[in-house]
């Protein structure tokens, strides 16, 4: 009896011990499969790196991404944009390095940010990547300090900050979206201007040393300015919308990430504050629009990237990779991570590997090559020289606006009785 006893309490601890085994064996195969899955996809013959031929340099790449959560969107967008790139041209390197990724998700949190670098440094990348604003902001520093070449995707004026050099930007910035608002204004001869916020230090830096001194060079010209924080209320986009209305601008500029922006047009439309071209919205209006309807977008102002505008038959070409690689049409913020991945790639191509941090430094600021966006090359800021273009919503498309001389006169809306539309071109021929 008592041996039996005995084995009928065995097995279940035998069972719990297999159990609590597989339990951890999946962690962390999981964990192993997850910092190592652009490895695997990537990787020569898709052979995991840790398996090849040890004679091939590899070069790792580190991502600080946000891949869940509210703004996953973003890191998912950067994620493949760079992956398509490296899948496709990572032949041209075959003989000299290979490349692996580790996909780290920051979950749009500063401090999730630093654990994830603290992590990726033991894996000495090659390369840095982080996304976005609060998350670089956290682990900037760090990796400047490590001497580790850093893509940040960052809207900042400056790609760099005052104590790094070591920044390079494959993307747009206010510095090109500033100058689109600021001649805009001008064209249109804003005298009431409401700007509306999200006050982060990059968006401070924009309006407070770009944008307002720019508009107050005219005298005449009064300024309403709202801060929010990334918390803000639907309520609070309602007071916010309330105050605008009160102010009655004849121009109002937009700042926020995508749940900010679609808040704060869902709250000012139905107080009839839009109207058309008397609103430029940030350059997150552009993803903000596949969320809203035609009819919310409606006369917005923005600046865009050219090749959004009026695309070549290479960037439709590519449109139509990636739409077939993700099942998707690609955010424009996907073309400028592809153009990432072909940085990269050029400057594996130029370098003899392996290779210095101060050398992959040098090389990258040196890249001079075509993409997808356009011509890749970097100022001394290290920021991707490139433009962007005003273009306004009109019947559910982005259409380029006309230099700035016709910019002051947007098309009037469809509604407008044909009898209306010419008494006021009428009355433009008679000035």
């Amino acid at each position: 009896m008592i041996a039996q006893f005995k084995r009928y309490i065995s097995m279940p601890r035998k069972i719990l011990l297999s159990f609590l085994f597989a339990v951890f064996f999946a962690a962390g195969y999981g964990a192993c499969w997850y910092s190592n899955i652009g490895s695997f996809i990537l990787s020569k013959n898709n052979i995991p790196s840790d398996v090849k031929n040890k004679n091939i340099p590899e070069i790792r790449i580190a991502a600080n991404f946000p891949l869940s959560g509210d703004l996953a969107f973003y890191g998912n967008a950067f994620r493949d944009g760079i992956l398509m790139a490296t899948s496709e041209k990572g032949e041209l390197i075959k003989d000299k390095g290979t490349i692996s990724f580790d996909w780290g998700d920051n979950r749009f949190s500063p401090k999730d940010a630093i654990t994830l670098f603290q992590r990726q440094l033991l894996n000495k990348p090659t390369i840095y990547t982080s996304a976005l604003k609060p998350q670089v902001m956290a682990v900037n520093d760090a990796v400047a300090h490590e001497n580790i070449p850093h893509f940040v995707w960052i809207l900042d004026i400056h790609a760099n900050s005052a104590t790094t050099t070591n920044n390079l930007r494959s993307w747009v910035s206010f510095k090109l979206e500033s100058d689109v608002f600021i001649e805009y204004a001008r064209a249109k001869k804003a005298r009431r201007v409401a700007i509306v916020i999200l006050s982060l230090p990059s968006t401070e830096e924009q309006y407070g040393k770009v944008i307002i001194p720019a508009l107050k060079e005219n005298s005449e010209t009064t300024i309403f300015i709202e801060r929010f924080t990334p918390n803000v209320s639907p309520d609070d986009f309602r007071v916010i919308a309330a105050k605008v209305g009160a102010f009655k601008p004849d121009l109002i500029m937009l700042n926020g990430f995508i749940p900010q922006m679609v808040g704060l047009i869902r709250s000012l439309r139905p107080l009839g504050i839009i109207k058309q071209g008397n609103t430029l919205a940030a350059l997150d209006m552009l993803d903000a629009a596949n969320v809203i309807s035609p009819e919310e977008a409606e006369g917005i102002v923005v600046a865009a990237p050219p090749f959004i505008l009026k695309p070549t038959e290479d960037q439709k070409a590519w449109s139509e990779r990636f739409n077939k690689l993700y099942g998707r049409q690609p955010p424009y913020h996907s073309a400028f991570a592809y153009d990432m991945g072909l940085t990269l790639i050029d400057t594996a191509s130029r370098l003899n590997l392996p290779a210095s941090s101060q050398d992959w430094q040098a090389a990258l600021k040196a890249t001079d090559t075509k993409g997808i966006t356009g011509p890749i090359k970097f100022d001394q800021d290290g920021s991707l020289v490139t433009t962007l273009k005003p273009a306004i919503y009109q019947n559910g498309k982005l259409v380029e606006l006309s230099p700035t001389a016709s910019a002051i006169e947007v098309k009037p809306k469809v509604e407008l009785s044909p009898k209306t539309i010419t008494t006021i071109k009428n009355k433009k021929h008679a000035k």
